[in-house]
């Protein structure tokens, strides 16, 4: 999440509505909360005011002082001293000595009030009133009109006017800031939680909310907030905290903790009812701040809270449906969704080679390899899928076990061509009526309906998935006769478009796993529909592309190019979609220019040498530093790679830097055979899983980081891969925005800058990896959106529109997959975060 760039658009918004802002100032940081809360930032909003709230908590240094106004500080028993050393914050926020010019100086320039501000000591401010001649505590005086007094006239007043509202207000504000002095910082995260739950936000998220309903809610906010108050008893938080588990019935999505012991963020649900029915998705979601929302810490912190007081058979535990978790229900559906299609009594992949059904049981002939004995051809090939993995392109030099797609096949069993308006029709037919992931997606759902032990409402979200993919069917279906057209683009575009939302609404928790899944399928249909030529990868672990789309010149194969279908972003800051591509698989698309010289056996080597730079994980054979070990221990390669890549701009020294990977290379190597040296030795896994630790450690301990430092330009490596020197860049609609790059670019340690230069270097002597496209779907703010990056038209030998992530280390839940790429066109389109 860019905070920085939300920072600088709240403080633009501060200053329009108050002139000169002054975060610091209460009314303003009220102003703050409002104009957070309008643009549904909450983590943000949390975020911020944690930072305000420690800041006034006076803690480490802060504590030793006391503030006597006009930001003029004493040290604590000084306050009644006239001579006493004064004491200003500096930028960094350290408090520092000033002298008495300075001092007197900061009275001046605050005026009168200045004057009397810097001479009140804390007492006084506290107080509220000021010393008479003699030492004695005076009452305030106070009026009508006084900005801060007149509590008299004020207490006079009718309880609809403003005044009175305002001094409720900060009296309540004063409350709450000496509550949460009392707490710890995670009872703090878990109250500021609780403050979400508010009768206006909520009528605002949901206005069809009962009276009942608002009640059932207030009431939850005022038990909490009882119960995260450090001035309540033990024994009454121990009731609290039955009553909120009872009433509420609060579950989590997933742990608090992972499988290695760390915390983890999580979702806090509302399941219960006022009257024991069905709740509403505003409730159930409500202390995340809407139907928007994300785990987060704050919610952890709340759990655990109420969780010290419940009993063991009763905790606040992780959501069960029909016996399954949030997560690994998502995952059930998600698998369920997956693309897989069944031709009733027949098979839907289509094969480069396939066994003749004829020579099934003969005896092949030994003089005449490739026959059976009665003369006909043990293999069968198909043309269409033959012509598409050709060989010595980009597709045809995959291994053999992905030359195959899925679709409808002719009298013959070959694959029919989508190169006509009837064969397309074919094929939107195939993709719709044969796709058996809508069928299992719907027998899963079933199975939870039937399924006694689940609640009415989580029933009535698989019922809705069902009829979303019912509708869905029967809609596609009738625009069968319509295609190709522009028309019948259009209408298959929009109930794509509707499917994704239905999905969203029915079940908003499971959603993302199942919409990844068809957004592939949707993509292909909608293309065909266009009248495009679009064929399915049989195999699930194609390299690269999801789909493959064949343009034509008549009837001659021009070009032919994969597509990679990605869904769902992380945040609206990043350009970045669904899990990128490793690039040990991206590079397999590279497609170098054949140098006048070369020879078949050359140019067929010099391909494999640039497709096969990267790795998946470090410590792997052969590609222990994550990319393949030549790179790291020949200098003469080292230099190449770097040349290549563009980066040899970016580094400083060469030959500081080489010896620096060697060093690590060395201690992978070193520990990797250390640790199978034991008796007796770990396993492999447990041996890769352990060595992320040690490496950080000993990377640390040998002062690697800074050692990298010096032999890299952060500014150049910010150019080589955002376009800046700073890693942001204006929108089109000149929004300063942080480039998806820019946190890797800043960061990164020796083993990521060298897996991206080798993947750099792949990608700029591959000419962009030409035959690979870029789609990117999504679900965000209620809609559904899909845009595809093109080689053709974005010059994708430039980094900056490439997104880079890492996942260098094999872990318990991963198995690494080492620099992660997709093409996102970010330089070219400038995107604002929502289109």
């Amino acid at each position: 999440m860019d905070y920085k760039q939300i920072i600088d658009k709240l403080v633009r918004e501060l200053s329009y509505r108050v002139g000169i802002p002054n975060i610091h100032n209460k009314e303003h940081q009220s102003i703050m909360s409002e104009i957070l809360s309008e643009w549904g930032e909450y983590d943000v909003k949390q975020t911020i005011f944690e930072f305000l709230t420690n800041e006034d908590d006076t803690e480490g240094e802060d504590k030793q002082y006391s503030h006597i106004g006009a930001g003029i500080y004493v040290k604590k028993g000084d306050e009644k001293k006239d001579n006493a050393q004064k004491y200003k914050k500096d930028d960094s926020g350290s408090i520092k000595p000033i002298s008495d010019d300075e001092y007197d100086k900061t009275k001046s320039s605050q005026g009168d009030d200045g004057e009397k501000a810097a001479s009140n000591t804390d007492q006084n401010q506290q107080g509220g009133g000021s010393n008479d001649e003699k030492g004695n505590q005076e009452e305030p005086k106070t009026n009508a009109f006084s900005g801060d007094g007149g509590d008299e006239y004020k207490k006079n007043l009718p309880d609809g006017d403003p005044a009175k509202k305002k001094k409720d207000a900060s009296s309540s504000k004063s409350d709450e800031k000496q509550i949460m002095k009392k707490l710890s910082k995670s009872q703090q995260s878990a109250r500021r939680v609780s403050k979400k739950i508010n009768s206006e936000q909520l009528k605002s998220n949901d206005p069809n909310l009962s009276e009942e309903e608002i009640q059932h809610m207030d009431k939850f906010s005022n038990l909490t907030d009882e119960f995260l108050n450090n001035d309540t008893s033990e024994e009454r938080k121990r009731e609290i905290a039955q009553q909120l588990k009872e009433d509420y019935d609060l579950k989590t999505n997933t742990e608090t903790i992972d499988e290695d012991g760390n915390p983890k963020k999580v979702k806090l649900y509302i399941k219960k009812n006022y009257d024991g029915g069905k709740v509403p998705r505003s409730i159930e979601t409500s202390l995340g701040g809407g139907k928007s929302w994300s785990a987060n810490d704050g919610m952890r912190h709340l759990t655990n809270e109420l969780n010290k007081y419940l009993d063991d058979d009763n905790k606040v535990s992780t959501n069960s449906i029909g016996g399954k978790s949030e997560s690994a229900l998502k995952v059930e559906f998600e698998k369920a969704a997956k693309p897989s299609f069944k031709i009733e009594g027949g098979e839907t992949k289509r094969e480069k080679t396939r066994q003749n059904p004829i020579t099934k049981g003969k005896r092949k002939d030994p003089n005449n390899p490739g026959y059976d004995v009665n003369g006909n051809p043990l293999t069968i090939t198909d043309p269409l899928v033959s012509q598409i993995f050709e060989k010595n392109t980009a597709l045809g030099d995959l291994k053999e076990s992905m030359h195959s797609l899925e679709g409808p096949a002719d009298a013959d069993g070959n694959m029919i061509p989508c190169d006509s308006p009837e064969n397309k029709r074919k094929h939107y037919d195939f993709l719709i009526n044969n796709n058996d992931s809508f069928d299992k997606v719907k027998q899963q759902s079933q199975k939870y309906i039937n399924d006694p032990n689940v609640s009415e409402s989580d029933k009535e979200k698989f019922r809705n998935i069902v009829k979303s993919i019912d509708s869905y069917k029967e809609e596609m279906n009738k625009l069968k006769n319509e295609i190709p057209s522009e028309e019948a683009e259009k209408k298959v575009q929009e109930l794509n478009r509707k499917l994704m939302i239905d999905i969203h609404e029915s079940h908003p928790d499971i959603a993302s796993g199942m919409a990844k899944q068809f957004a592939e399928n949707a993509l292909v249909t909608q293309e065909i529909a266009a009248g495009d030529e679009v064929y399915m990868p049989s195999n699930g672990s194609f390299p690269g592309g999801d789909k493959i789309v064949v343009t034509r010149n008549g009837a001659k194969m021009e070009a032919v190019a994969g597509v990679s279908v990605k869904f769902g972003r992380s945040s609206k800051q990043t350009e970045i979609y669904g899990f990128p591509g490793e690039s040990q698989s991206m590079a397999r698309f590279a497609e170098p220019e054949r140098k006048s010289d070369e020879t078949d056996e050359e140019f067929q080597a010099r391909k494999e040498d640039i497709r096969t730079r990267n790795g998946k994980y470090v410590g792997q054979d052969g590609y222990l530093f994550g990319v393949r070990d030549d790179i790291v221990k020949d200098k003469d390669k080292f230099d190449k790679i770097l040349e290549q890549s563009g980066m040899n701009e970016v580094v400083t020294d060469s030959e500081k830097l080489h010896k620096l990977n060697n060093e690590i290379h060395s201690e992978v190597e070193r520990w990797m055979k250390e640790q199978r040296d034991k008796t007796p030795p770990p396993t492999e896994k447990s041996i890769r899983i352990g060595l992320q630790k040690h490496i950080k450690g000993w990377m640390k301990k040998n002062n690697i980081q800074n050692r990298f430092e010096e032999c890299i330009d952060r500014t150049k490596l910010n150019k080589s891969v955002t376009s800046t020197d700073d890693g942001n860049y204006t929108t089109k609609g000149d929004e300063e925005r942080k480039h998806s790059n820019a946190n890797l670019a800043s960061g990164c340690n020796p083993l990521e800058f060298m897996g991206m230069t080798s993947f750099a270097s792949s990608v700029k002597e591959g000419k962009g990896m030409p035959s690979l496209l870029w789609n990117h779907q999504s679900y965000e703010d209620n809609d559904y959106q899909s845009a595809t990056t093109d080689p053709g038209d974005t010059d994708m030998t430039d980094l900056s529109n490439w997104g880079f992530s890492s996942r260098l280390f094999v872990t318990s839940g991963r198995q690494g997959g080492g620099i992660l790429a997709t093409g996102t066109g970010e330089k070219k389109n400038k995107k604002n975060p929502l289109e």
